[in-house]
């Protein structure tokens, strides 16, 4: 009776630490994902850039000069690939 509560006891140490760890790095690789909710201001842009992405995750980029739209195009390749950019 003894032994079987001491590896019922390790067991659910075992299976705690699991949980815990497994929580802390999804949280963890929640923050790496990058923002794409929300309204980000800099000086780099002249005039409003909105950009929406659809169902797919594809962005669509309305702007008023192709300068904005080319720095809002080269943003959201980098918020998608920036693992991949060197």
């Amino acid at each position: 009776m003894e032994k079987r509560k001491k590896i019922f006891r390790i067991v659910f140490i075992v299976l705690g630490v699991a949980v815990l760890l497994f929580a802390g790095v999804r949280i963890y690789l929640q923050t790496l994902l990058p923002k794409i909710d929300g309204e980000l201001r800099g000086s780099a842009v002249t005039e409003n850039v909105t950009i929406t992405r659809d169902s797919w995750g594809v962005p669509h980029i309305t702007a008023n000069n192709e300068h904005d739209a080319y720095y809002a195009l080269g943003y959201t390749v980098a918020q998608d690939r920036l693992f991949q950019m060197e």
